[in-house]
């Protein structure tokens, strides 16, 4: 379920963080709020970002290892490098925009609006280019989530249909000789995991 969740926050982050001229969709979007995060050394939602253009393949291997090593870090340098771009994006667009007003000829205005109509139509299809993969990989994480979602009813299903024979079960295992391995753990404080035997071992 999180990695659904963090599939639509990495795609609503980016649309509304979008500014009226537009921006290309290849640029990261900022890191999502921290209950989005998935600990425990899974791939994190801002790491599909590195395959923009906008990253050196230096940065980009860079950047993986400080995911893994520190996600909050990540997160903190994947935003610099978001607002740098969209900066950077504002201060091109606005030089266009003045290029267009200060032209004295109608071939010079042309000129302009030509290239910002050009610039325009190719953030709108780098956009549209990003949000059919973010479209691809929702449907993904959907499919996957209904497997699991007919694995876990399954599961349910027989649960209930053993109930009986499974209480029945765990009490004649409390009430013998010797107690549950698991309980006397539990009691002790001890909530490892048994080892799992090598292969190979008797």
């Amino acid at each position: 379920m999180k990695r659904l969740e963090s599939v639509f926050l990495t795609g609503l982050l980016l649309a509304s963080m979008l500014p009226v001229y537009g921006r290309p969709a290849e640029e990261p979007p900022p890191p999502p709020p921290p209950h989005a995060r998935r600990p425990g050394g899974n791939r994190h939602p801002l790491l599909s970002a590195l395959e923009s253009k906008a990253f050196s393949e230096e940065e980009r291997k860079e950047l993986r290892q400080l995911a893994a090593k520190d996600p909050r870090a990540f997160e903190q340098r994947m935003r610099k490098h978001f607002f740098k771009r969209r900066q950077e994006k504002a201060q091109h667009m606005l030089a266009l925009r003045n290029a267009y007003l200060e032209a004295k000829t109608p071939e010079l205005k042309e000129a302009a609006l030509a290239k910002i109509r050009t610039e325009m139509r190719t953030e709108l299809e780098n956009h549209l280019k990003f949000q059919k993969k973010l479209l691809d990989d929702t449907e993904a994480a959907i499919r996957n989530m209904e497997k699991r979602l007919s694995v876990m009813k399954e599961r349910y299903r027989k649960q209930v249909e053993e109930k009986d024979l499974h209480l029945e079960r765990r009490t004649q295992e409390l009430i013998s000789e010797t107690p549950p391995e698991r309980l006397v753990k539990d009691a002790a404080g001890d909530f490892s995991r048994p080892r799992k035997p090598r292969r190979g071992n008797p």
